[in-house]
């Protein structure tokens, strides 16, 4: 998608978001499959949240996700404390 708008920046730009995905989603679901489960569950709700034309609530539900996301792939690697924020929707 990026490439067909000709614009080399956004290219790069979506191109490092999704290796850094990548790497996050890989983590997380290697060392901790309860997280796979509850991320499952929080992308599903953001579909619903897009097919019923809710826009603040998917870009709400995202935000969520991918901090959900990033706090798992930290537990994974033992960075975070436990106990830490997961806000869940």
């Amino acid at each position: 998608m990026a490439v067909s708008t000709g614009n080399l920046y956004l290219e790069q730009i979506l191109t490092n978001l999704y290796a850094q995905n990548s790497r996050t989603r890989i983590i997380s679901k290697v060392r901790n499959k309860a997280h796979e489960a509850e991320a499952w569950a929080e992308v599903k709700a953001i579909i619903n949240a897009l097919m019923e034309g809710d826009p603040a609530l998917s870009e709400d539900l995202m935000k969520k996700h991918v901090h959900n996301g990033n706090l798992a792939a930290l537990a994974a690697l033992g960075i975070m404390a436990s106990g830490g924020d997961r806000r869940t929707g």
